[in-house]
């Protein structure tokens, strides 16, 4: 579910815009995830608060950061090459158990 998405910011080591979201799995486990440049206007028009979804094909790397309740190994970047669908009727369905960010 989207929990947290932040205002468009700017980075201050490459000068390039950007803008973070806050996705969170049913055990309350965190993940932070960074769109970029053009992608943000296309993103931020289909990723609403409080609702879940299904992504696939994001980007992911390792982060150096911990911060307390997020996934401490990753981080995703979304962009045009992402696959995101809402969840409405069953959003664990396609699922085996529960999903969770956690390792």
């Amino acid at each position: 579910m989207l929990l947290e998405r932040s205002g468009e910011r700017t980075s201050t080591k490459t000068g390039h815009n950007y803008k973070r979201y806050v996705f969170v799995d049913p055990q309350g486990t965190k993940l932070q995830a960074c769109t970029f440049h053009h992608d943000i206007v296309k993103l931020d028009a289909c990723l609403h608060l409080f609702e879940t979804y299904e992504i696939f094909g994001a980007m992911s790397r390792p982060t150096t950061v911990a911060l307390e309740g997020y996934n401490a190994n990753v981080q995703i970047t979304l962009n045009q090459r992402s696959s995101i669908t809402s969840v409405t009727e069953n959003p664990i369905s396609m699922f085996v158990g529960r999903p969770e960010f956690a390792r």
